[in-house]
């Protein structure tokens, strides 16, 4: 895969946000906070953001959707989600800088470049996940 233009990662985390969320237009994911459901988002990436996103005044800029990247995960992380996120390929430093600050935790900010790197990223995901994770009746 190669990245080919148009990465809107602010909008990505705004559906990963809505769904984890009783907000709509997907309103059946359980309240906000709600201890005992924990939830998880994985923002994944392999492009800096190019698509332009709307701020306040109407206007659109690549750079607010950049704004509203972070605003989405400052406020999907006060609703209790954690997020994990994944520059695949991605060498701007930038949108790493981003993704980082987006993670719920420098531990939760996944650098790849290869297959397998990718793969070890998403093991490592599935560690923590089933390390916070148990059923219960």
């Amino acid at each position: 895969m190669r990245p080919y233009a148009w990465t809107h990662i602010a909008l990505g985390a705004e559906f990963g946000y809505h769904v984890l969320t009783p907000n709509a237009p997907f309103t059946e994911a359980a309240p906000k906070i709600q201890v005992e459901t924990e939830k998880f988002m994985v923002l994944l990436t392999d492009g800096k953001q190019t698509e332009p996103s709307f701020g306040p005044d109407g206007a659109r800029s690549v750079t607010q959707g950049e704004k509203n990247l972070l605003t989405i995960c400052e406020n999907a992380k006060a609703d209790g989600i954690k997020i994990i996120s994944i520059a695949y390929d991605l060498d701007d430093s930038a949108t790493r800088k981003n993704l980082l600050r987006c993670a719920s935790s420098a531990d939760q900010f996944f650098v790849v470049n290869t297959e397998q790197a990718i793969n070890a990223a998403f093991d490592s995901i599935k560690e923590l996940l089933v390390m916070q994770m148990y059923v219960s009746r």
